[in-house]
């Protein structure tokens, strides 16, 4: 079975393609059997699944591609005189008359048209570091050349070039030298000309070092993803402060240690903090820091504003942000000036320390900060009592993480690497209906579930290629989720622990519900109030119950709190303990 990938200009993800042996497509604007010419036997006319490609602008044409798989497991693609052609994306050293049934990404028309709202060049489309170069020198001859500047584009080693000629460093460690034909030793005069190729130039060096320099296991197939990595590395490089926006398990850590890693601090430490752990005093200490003595036992210690200093503090679940602590962090974020009137950046002050009479400052942090909460609309902030100003100082770039399902490509390529310690990957285990079922899933728990579902005990082990019926795959896919709240996630990461099931979340949310409406009044409609409910009485719950210390007295030293954060897949024991003293607090008394 054949599965590709099919992107068009103007289209947001891709079309997801399977073909069995024998099985061909026909895609077009308005695809038409009967407009097709040449030997099309009545049995392959019959077998022909007509996919209608809705491009904006006109890009795909009425019958632009007819794919046909073979029985030996080859495909034909053939672009049927299309007006602005087809584009074909191999895996690297792939032979052209035979593809293999994963990975392969056709474009429907020019990659660039999607982009000729916007003034530059088209995407560079080489594969490696060994390419580079030659690939961001073409894109740049084209665009030149289809403005009407006649120019010679070469790609050199770095500091050959004179030194009043303009150059332009790229991350192949080689200089692209451009000289107009008129002999000009500067390229262009025109200054807008020369920030968009410089901009240009920015972006694929920052492309290049993120695609080689990713964490294992970190997939970039899919083009609304690849964005999302470009921004976030296009931030680092310029080392604003980070806000990332999406679902739970969508890859916002992930991101954020990209950050890190393409940052001009990625040698110093990367420090996370989840808001949501932060109460009283103990996490004024997580975020600041103490003196000895500046409360009761409580030593001495830095805090992550401290700790993160020359590196990255990666702020997750920043709508659990209270408002004693966000009055802290504008601090911290404002320009202010030292006792010797200074002005310096990064003052804070550690639990204890006497008024001003000593100023502390880590001014060499940068900060990222994660939400699956729209904190960037104004009545979803003032729901949940966020700051403007901290907002402003924190939100210097936004970048929004796309949910799974809008990514097959990477769902595919996850199956074409997992599981890594088989011989068979899953993307061969799964008989063609079992993968059609895949791809079309809607995963709401996004990579979570689907880590999940490699692993679920419904699927044999070892893996043998199209092992996995489409019964056993909806076996699989249920356990995975299973884990995933029935009724959808509420509005915060609730971070469910591992065995949790539907049934175990209607009761966790029932238990919680209750205690939160003695408390508070009617849950419904108090969306400010949402972050206190999961922080302070669902997850609680969910810990207390998926621990099996539901009947819990007293905090006993007995608890070994590291193997249950393990258990639960949790940060830390940390995390856990907290939560089973609220529960302990709370709903024991």
């Amino acid at each position: 079975m054949a599965t590709i990938m099919v992107h068009a200009a103007g289209l947001e993800g891709a079309i997801t393609l399977t073909l069995a042996p024998g099985q061909a497509a026909l895609l077009g604007r308005d695809p038409d059997l009967d407009d097709l010419t040449g030997d099309l036997s009545a049995e392959l006319r019959g077998r022909i699944e007509q996919v209608v490609v809705a491009s904006p602008g006109r890009y795909v044409s009425k019958n632009h591609l007819l794919i046909r798989a073979a029985d030996d497991g080859t495909i034909s693609i053939q672009d049927l005189r299309s007006a602005n052609g087809t584009w074909l994306k191999l895996s690297p050293a792939a032979p052209t008359t035979v593809i293999g049934p994963a990975g392969v990404a056709i474009h429907l028309a020019n990659p660039a048209l999607a982009d000729r709202t916007r003034q530059g060049p088209a995407e560079a489309r080489w594969k490696d570091r060994g390419d580079f170069g030659e690939s961001v020198r073409v894109a740049i001859k084209e665009w030149l050349a289809s403005l009407g500047i006649d120019a010679t584009v070469t790609a050199q080693e770095a500091g050959a070039a004179k030194e009043d000629l303009e150059t332009f460093a790229l991350a192949d460690a080689t200089e692209l030298r451009i000289v107009t034909a008129a002999g000009k030793t500067r390229m262009i005069e025109s200054t807008e000309l020369l920030q968009e190729i410089r901009s240009y130039i920015f972006r694929e060096n920052a492309l290049l070092n993120v695609e080689e320099g990713h964490d294992e296991g970190f997939i970039l197939t899919s083009p609304l993803f690849r964005k999302a990595h470009r921004e976030v590395a296009e931030a680092a490089s310029l080392g604003t402060n980070l806000v990332l926006i999406g679902e739970t398990g969508a890859g916002k850590e992930d991101l954020a240690k990209c950050y890190h890693t393409h940052s001009s601090r990625s040698g110093g430490p990367f420090v996370v903090l989840h808001c949501g752990n932060l109460a009283g005093d103990i996490g004024y200490v997580d975020l600041f820091g103490a003196v000895a003595g500046g409360a009761q036992g409580i030593a001495a210690k830095a805090g992550a504003v401290e700790d993160a200093n020359h590196g990255t503090l990666f702020l997750d679940e920043l709508a659990e942000l209270k408002p004693h602590y966000q009055v802290a962090l504008l601090r911290f974020l404002n320009h202010t000036r030292d006792a010797q009137g200074n002005p310096r950046k990064g003052e804070f002050s550690r639990l204890g320390d006497a008024k001003r009479s000593q100023l502390r400052f880590a001014e060499d942090v940068n900060i990222v900060c994660a939400t699956n909460v729209n904190l960037e609309d104004a009545q979803v902030r003032q729901a949940h009592g966020f700051r403007l100003d901290l907002w402003h100082r924190m939100a210097e770039h936004i970048v929004r993480v796309p949910r799974l399902e809008k990514r097959p490509e990477d769902v595919l390529a996850y199956l074409a690497m997992h599981p890594r310690d088989q011989a068979v990957k899953l993307v061969d285990a799964l008989e063609p209906a079992a993968l059609k079922i895949v791809l079309s899933h809607a995963w709401p728990g996004n990579f979570r579930e689907l880590r999940s579902f490699a692993r679920s005990p419904a699927l044999p082990r070892p893996l043998r290629p199209r092992c996995v019926s489409a019964a056993l795959c909806r076996e699989a896919l249920q356990h995975a989720t299973d884990r995933v709240p029935e009724s959808g996630p509420p509005p915060m990461d609730v971070s469910l622990p591992s065995g949790f099931s539907g049934q175990n979340w209607a009761k966790a949310n029932a238990i919680a519900s209750q205690a939160f409406e003695e408390d508070n009044g009617a849950l419904h409609g108090a969306l400010g109030k949402l972050d206190d409910y999961v922080r302070l009485y669902l997850k609680p719950v969910m810990v207390a119950y998926a621990s099996g210390l539901e009947d819990l007295q007293t905090l006993s030293k007995d608890i070994n709190y590291s193997e249950l954060a393990r258990k639960l897949h949790f940060k830390d024991g940390t995390t856990v303990r907290l939560h089973l003293k609220r529960y302990l607090e709370r709903f024991r008394r």
